[in-house]
């Protein structure tokens, strides 16, 4: 259900096997469950992985920005404002989009935000809409856990921040945050 918090849900699992070249199979019996079988491609010699390089890079760190991270699925907050402080950010977390609103309204210095899609109260688009009305040039990324993210506010795609598809990984969050931060 929108707003609860979805983990990896399907849809994430079968894009990220799909980007792998593989593909997603179930069976399913009444009262017995389902079983979700992942298929990959052979490899064959040790190839470069697409990603490699982006993997390998180290991100440069914060100097006590301050971010503000909305997300509704606590154990990805939690996670994701971890990451934020070990990499030397200061990071303010909000549960849904008021709470983001209510902290953007309490602290003028943010530098980033950080904003789920989906989030109950109000979506991530929506707080972004009217972060720029009181601070025109505030900078953000957004979070999408799926398809249904992207369609929940009727914004132009190119309209506003770059969406970020979760699971991201660590060093590609820290990489995107560096961009947008020294971004002019």
């Amino acid at each position: 259900e929108v707003g609860k918090g979805t983990g990896l849900g399907l849809a994430t699992v079968y894009g990220v096997v799909r980007q792998h070249g593989g593909f997603v199979t179930v069976n399913s019996l009444p009262g017995a469950g389902a079983t979700f079988v992942m298929h990959f491609p052979l490899v064959g010699k040790p190839g470069r992985s697409p990603h490699r390089e982006e993997i390998m890079l180290a991100p440069r760190l914060g100097s006590g920005e301050t971010i503000l991270f909305a997300e509704d699925d606590n154990e990805v907050r939690t996670l994701g404002a971890q990451v934020l402080r070990a990499a030397g950010y200061i990071v303010l977390e909000a549960r849904d989009g008021g709470e983001a609103l209510r902290l953007i309204e309490a602290e003028p210095g943010i530098a980033l935000h950080l904003l789920d899609i989906a989030m109950p109260e109000m979506s991530g688009r929506e707080v972004y809409k009217r972060l720029v009305r009181r601070r025109p040039g505030a900078r953000a990324l957004f979070f999408s856990g799926g398809a249904e993210d992207t369609a929940a506010d009727s914004v132009a795609p190119g309209d506003g921040p770059e969406v970020l598809q979760k699971p991201v990984a660590h060093n590609r969050l820290l990489q995107k945050i560096r961009q947008a931060l020294d971004t002019v």
